[in-house]
């Protein structure tokens, strides 16, 4: 898709955050966009105020609409699974470790 066009997914997911805000009275919400951050998106989001965050593979970007309580986050879906194997392998690697080191104490 077009960068115009997925800038107009982000909001689409405005509209629908802020309408289940105000029917279900939610003090904050985080919502994702999970699309292609192409070069032209990333302009088009630095240009709109959100910020790039540091992750694995490209940024996540993110912006605080501070009068609706609303963080939006831009990711990319390639991105979204480097983080969660990324995080998750801490994890995993301490377990294994917890388990090499209990069957050597047995």
């Amino acid at each position: 898709k077009s960068d115009r066009k997925k800038f107009q997914g982000i909001q689409q997911l405005v509209d629908y955050v802020e309408a289940f805000k105000n029917k279900e009275k939610v003090e904050e919400i985080w919502a994702f966009l999970i699309t292609d951050v192409d070069e032209k998106l990333e302009q088009r989001l630095r240009k709109d105020d959100y910020t790039p965050l540091f992750s694995t593979a490209s940024p996540i970007f993110h912006r605080f609409y501070n009068l609706l309580g609303v963080s939006i986050y831009v990711i990319n879906a390639k991105t979204l699974i480097l983080d969660a194997e990324a995080k998750n392998k801490v994890f995993l690697d301490i377990i294994r470790k917890q388990h090499r080191l209990n069957e050597l104490l047995k």
